[in-house]
């Protein structure tokens, strides 16, 4: 499948890309090394990285890239990830309850936009829903929408918590279940 993407990342999560994407010789071959791990045994074809310098400026880039196993099969039908996930529970929930504040990090902002194009002969039969998340701790925004023939996924995720008290431990990790469903849905093409 040909992936084409395009992010801007916000805050400590920014910090991480800006450090790894800052040497033009290393960046194509640290980024493909990041990408396989998503999606293995892809390869980078395309990559446009902005301004890193101004650690005041989101990390905007862009990528295209051939995924071999971009889909699933089942049957006679593709099922595509919606997204990768943020995985938020696996990331912070742990435990049931907490005696100590969970250090979750600095801000994290990210804005993701993708597009699937079916490939020929198949047809969209199925689109998880859109959905807005909002909480104290942060802000999950997603927009799927088909366009012509591709399939459109904004996704722009806010973190806010960078502490969580035990006392807000269970609300946080309703938060997180509740971003994790949101982004679990496959797009089934058929």
């Amino acid at each position: 499948a040909q992936v084409d993407a395009r992010a801007e990342l916000q805050g400590g999560h920014a910090a991480l890309y800006r450090m790894q994407l800052a040497s033009e010789d290393l960046r194509r071959e640290r980024f493909e090394s990041a990408l396989v791990e998503t999606f293995p045994g892809a390869r980078l074809r395309g990559l446009k990285v902005g301004e890193l310098s101004n650690i005041e400026k989101p990390v905007r880039y862009e990528y295209d890239a051939f995924v071999p196993a971009f889909a699933t099969r089942d049957s006679e039908r593709l099922r595509v990830p919606l997204d990768t996930g943020l995985h938020m529970a696996v990331r912070y929930i742990r435990t049931f309850s907490r005696q100590y504040p969970l250090e979750v990090g600095p801000r994290r902002v990210e804005i993701r936009e993708m597009a699937v194009v079916p490939p020929r002969g198949f047809q969209v039969e199925h689109l998880p829903s859109s959905a807005t998340i909002e909480s104290r701790f942060g802000r999950l925004e997603l927009e799927i929408e088909k366009r012509g023939g591709r399939i459109l996924i904004e996704r722009s995720f806010t973190l806010d918590a960078h502490r969580v008290l035990p006392e807000d431990y269970v609300d946080f990790a309703a938060f997180c279940r509740q971003v994790d469903a949101a982004l679990d849905g496959d797009i089934v093409l058929g």
